[in-house]
């Protein structure tokens, strides 16, 4: 069974929003706002404690609890808007940390579309999220519709090219971006003969490029990596004392958005086969030897409680990193998007 250890792995991403996203008080630069609405900058610090935000106003992320406050006074809804645009036509997904203090609900949506939107009436800070939206056009912003007399309360915006949100990447006046995380194991702690590998991912890279989803090596002769190449090639990539024990497997199709699940094993007695799930299809590789064990042992884990569905939007993310001796866990750590 799984230990419980788990980290966030995530890709890069870009915050297209402009404004200072976490610290209102550094101005209102990139915020606009709309006919009759007013922004300012207000501490909000006891609303943001009681939604758990106080550790990033205690270790000063946001110095003494600041938020954007947005006042529609008018008789009909009004916007207020953190200026970035899309760029393209491409799939966004748009989040801010926001509360209302009035009627009806506000709505976090694209500049100039009704729909899509999200609707949220909340009175305590809380998450906001449309997911997985296209935009009319390339020059659309983040926008949230405040209803008539009433006010919102808001940070932590977020314009990103992704069927998913990812977790916040901070702007400072301009748009952000967050590196690749790395996850880096420690080679004593790594079973390198025999073992397991496990993943999971929603695909959003290209297939102009080989993506490596996964490395693991203490130098060239002892390895194990999985890649997908251009010509669509899942491999699973074990070298051991200088020989190459390689499954490859080749996928019908791959798109932005599509969902995989891969596992490869690799044995001193039947060699290595990798299992590609794709879209909910099994793709098996070429066996080797006698891999009764190795498929009973996969068909069991990969429909079991433990397997965590992918919901975020790297080639590193939802990757479950394990080694065994035979087919019993030894050590694992899975990574996962909470």
């Amino acid at each position: 069974a799984f230990t419980g250890k788990a980290i966030n792995l995530e890709g890069t991403g870009t915050n297209k929003c402009t404004n200072y996203n976490l610290a209102p008080d550094a101005g209102l630069t990139n915020i606009t706002d709309g006919t009759n609405v007013t922004t300012t900058r207000v501490t909000d610090e006891t609303e943001l404690r009681a939604a758990g935000f106080g550790a990033l106003i205690d270790d000063g992320t946001m110095p003494s609890g600041y938020v954007f406050k947005s006042v529609n006074p008018d008789v009909t809804a009004r916007g207020v808007r953190a200026n970035g645009i899309t760029t393209n036509t491409n799939n966004h997904s748009l989040q801010v940390f926001a509360r209302l203090d009035g009627s009806g609900s506000a709505d976090l949506r694209f500049t100039g579309q009704a729909s899509p939107a999200t609707s949220f009436s909340n009175t305590g800070y809380s998450k906001v999220i449309l997911r997985d939206a296209t935009p009319s056009n390339s020059t659309r912003e983040l926008q949230i519709l405040i209803p008539a007399s009433s006010t919102v309360y808001w940070f932590g915006n977020q314009l990103e090219e992704s069927s998913e949100v990812t977790s916040l990447i901070e702007t400072q006046g301009a748009t952000g971006t967050r590196d690749y995380d790395v996850l880096t194991v420690p080679t004593t702690d790594f079973i390198l003969n025999d073992g397991w590998y496990y993943g999971e991912l929603i695909f959003q890279g290209s297939t102009s490029a080989a993506n490596t989803l996964f490395s693991s090596e203490t130098g060239s002769n002892n390895r194990v990596r999985v890649i997908i190449n251009t010509s669509l090639d899942f491999i699973f990539q074990k070298r051991l004392a200088g020989v190459n024990y390689n499954a490859t497997l080749a996928l019908p199709s791959l798109n932005y958005g599509d969902e995989i699940q891969w596992y490869g094993i690799f044995s001193s007695i039947f060699g290595s086969i990798l299992y590609v799930r794709h879209n909910g299809t099994l793709y098996i590789s070429p066996v080797q030897a006698n891999t009764s064990d190795a498929v009973l042992g996969m068909v069991a884990y990969i429909n079991s409680s433990d397997a965590v569905t992918a919901h975020t939007n790297s080639l590193t993310s939802n990757i479950k990193v394990g080694s065994g001796t035979g087919f019993s866990i030894d050590e694992v750590a899975v990574a996962g998007n909470p």
